[in-house]
């Protein structure tokens, strides 16, 4: 949404209440199913909270697009994002985005170690921080002669400076903080530690002044670990596979990312950068289907960019390569998203691989 000023918040809470009260939800129901607060509900309704992304997920838990609540003057001044609300022009000096996905197979690793490369290619300083105990990106990303002592796992049970795990990757301008053999063990360790979830943004916090952009690739889990990269991110990005099953999962899945962008108990820089369809079949009516469902259910959040089905894929981590040096005719599709990516969160490349990429 490039505008979206008091009057058009105004008008969609009311749509919003409305919509709500028409169908006997009550302020405390839709607290409950979004994980906010009731008040933050009362402040959605009043048209009190500037961030469009209170409003598209009350929309989407009450089942209908905050288009469908905006008028058609307010309509036409959307433009189609609704993510870039509330950023300054100049934007943070460093970009943390978490991948998350509410399943396995869902290309959540094969997408943060592309978009981390990605960037890295455009010139970017880049870490790929691994929160996922399988060790997939670590292992695909990190030379296997490089000793690794200190890892992710350390980070987050004993509070160890993050910046002693940081390894360099084999791509050139990317660094990996590498995970641990017991990070799945994690979550219950630290169960009934308070605060534990902001321990991660606290310690990170100084790498900030080092990279331009930092992802964090998760567990398929709302477990401790997605919740703490969340609690230290600026954006959430969402991949799915263009399978029936997983574009339905979304609709409970985004308010439950959702959840940890409400200002008042969470993370009041998280905001919902967008959902990239992957793993599409070329020329295939399932394929039309789903990217034509996606459209519609989730206006404004679908990334223009898609990841089309390749065996090569599969290759890749074996090889310790990249789809960019791996299969170069078929890098575009990465590429393409990552430079979209880069455009919505409002964050400048300085150079890719055989283009140069303009200022601003």
């Amino acid at each position: 949404m490039g505008t979206f000023d008091e009057g058009a918040r105004v008008r969609a809470g009311e749509s919003l209440k409305f919509k709500a009260q028409s169908e006997g939800v009550t302020q405390a129901d839709l607290a409950a199913s979004m994980g906010v607060s009731a008040s933050t509900v009362s402040k959605v309704w009043s048209g009190l909270l500037k961030r469009p992304l209170h409003y598209v997920g009350m929309a989407t838990a009450l089942g209908f697009t905050l288009e469908e609540a905006l008028g058609q003057e307010d309509r036409a001044g959307m433009s189609g994002k609704v993510i870039r609300l509330g950023v300054s022009p100049s934007g943070p000096s460093c970009h943390v985005i978490t991948v998350a996905a509410r399943k396995g197979g869902s290309t959540k690793t094969t997408t943060s170690v592309h978009l981390a490369g990605g960037f890295a290619r455009m010139g970017l300083r880049c870490l790929l921080v691994d929160l996922d105990g399988q060790r997939d990106s670590t292992e695909w990303l990190v030379d296997a002669e490089v000793e690794i002592g200190v890892t992710a796992d350390d980070v987050l049970r004993r509070g160890v400076d993050p910046a002693l795990a940081i390894v360099p990757s084999l791509i050139d301008g990317l660094d990996v903080l590498p995970a641990g053999d017991q990070m799945d063990t994690i979550e219950s360790a630290m169960a009934g530690q308070w605060g534990m979830e902001r321990r991660l943004d606290e310690l990170l916090e100084p790498l900030r002044a080092r990279y331009d952009v930092i992802l964090y690739d998760c567990p398929a889990a709302m477990d401790f670990r997605i919740v703490s990269a969340l609690m230290s991110s600026d954006w959430a990005l969402i991949p799915t596979t263009s399978s029936t099953l997983d574009i339905k999962g979304l609709v409970s899945f985004i308010p439950r990312v959702l959840h940890y962008a409400d200002p008042a108990r969470f993370n009041p820089r998280l905001q919902f950068l967008g959902i990239a369809v992957t793993r599409v079949k070329r020329n295939t009516l399932l394929a039309r289907d789903a990217r034509a469902w996606l459209g519609e259910e989730f206006s404004g959040l679908l990334f223009d960019s898609v990841v089309h089905e390749s065996t090569r894929y599969q290759e890749l981590a074996g090889f310790q390569s990249l789809i960019y040096d791996h299969d170069p005719e078929r890098s575009g599709d990465y590429e393409q998203l990552a430079f979209e990516i880069a455009e919505r969160a409002g964050f400048t490349p300085k150079l890719g691989k055989g283009r140069e990429v303009a200022d601003g």
